[in-house]
């Protein structure tokens, strides 16, 4: 098991590296348009419409977030930008959109500070769990970057997630990175973390905890294993329910209940491959039997007459 994935809470570290954002005030022209927005540190609008935050033009804010994004070490190529409004010394908050993957708010700096958009609305999610009247804090807007799906499927695809992406999150911090959370459509979803070495995946069902993946269901595990079945001497079972039984240098052991009321053990090799099953029956000593499905103990032998 996984140990050092934090499963269940927003890390501290992603609240440590959550920058504060002051609100953003905007100015309104007599010819009715607005100024870019300036953020607002508590004096009076007439100062604010004084001293309005430079204009800039849409090339100009893709270009400067550009900048910023690259100093900060993003590999985001940004698609569209927006100046959302600027600090008591003057330094740019701007949303980015990036052609692939999630969006960021970027506050210029040497070096920039960045947050994914995907980690502000987990942050602000969790804050809400602990203290439903917890402040709003400042949030990503654009249509693009609001589109989760988007934002996890080139994480994911290069993670070697093996599925058709229909949700996806940032779960919190692991020991490495950022944990994220994909949901997949009609089969077992998983969590990846970008590690040193590469990306780290897990599949749903192995967490004994059913909350840690918040876009997977039963159904969908049941009916995603029942593809490992085919053409195994399980091929006919109807999958019911499916959990995961642990795991050794052999592969991973997995126990399947039927509709007709049988089940099997089913283990799973290094590439995802059933390599062996095992009716339930006989498959007493492995990880404990099966829970799913009832097993009738074998009847005690006759004692040899005397």
């Amino acid at each position: 098991m996984l140990n050092r994935v934090k499963i269940g809470i927003v890390a501290a570290a992603l609240f440590a590296c959550t920058f504060a954002v002051p609100a953003v005030a905007q100015t309104t022209r007599n010819d009715g348009d607005t100024t870019q927005p300036t953020v607002s540190d508590g004096r009076s609008r007439d100062r604010n419409r004084r001293r309005p935050a430079p204009a800039m033009t849409p090339e100009e804010m893709k270009a400067t977030a550009q900048t910023q994004a690259t100093n900060a070490g993003l590999s985001c190529q940004v698609m569209q930008a927006q100046l959302l409004g600027r600090d008591a010394a003057g330094k740019a908050l701007f949303e980015a959109v990036c052609e692939s993957g999630p969006g960021y708010l970027i506050l210029e700096g040497t070096p920039p500070i960045a947050q994914s958009c995907l980690e502000l609305s987990a942050a602000q999610e969790a804050a809400l769990r602990a203290n439903p009247e917890a402040p709003a804090s400042q949030q990503c807007v654009q249509p693009l970057n609001l589109d989760a799906v988007r934002a996890v499927t080139p994480l994911a695809r290069e993670a070697g997630v093996p599925c058709t992406i229909d949700a996806g999150r940032v779960v919190g911090a692991g020991a490495q990175g950022l944990v994220y959370e994909a949901g997949c459509a009609n089969q077992d979803g998983y969590t990846f973390e970008k590690t040193a070495t590469g990306w780290e995946t897990r599949a749903c069902l192995t967490y004994a905890n059913p909350e840690a993946c918040r876009f997977t269901t039963p159904q969908e595990q049941a009916a995603g294993f029942a593809t490992k079945l085919a053409g195994t001497a399980a091929a006919s079972c109807d999958v019911q329910q499916v959990r995961f039984m642990g795991q050794n240098s052999n592969g991973q052991f997995y126990e399947a209940k039927c509709g007709a009321g049988d089940g099997y053990v089913a283990r799973i090799d290094a590439q995802g491959v059933t390599a062996q099953i095992y009716p339930c029956a006989e498959a007493t000593q492995i990880g404990g039997g099966c829970t799913l499905t009832p097993v009738t103990a074998p009847a005690a032998a006759a004692a040899p007459a005397e």
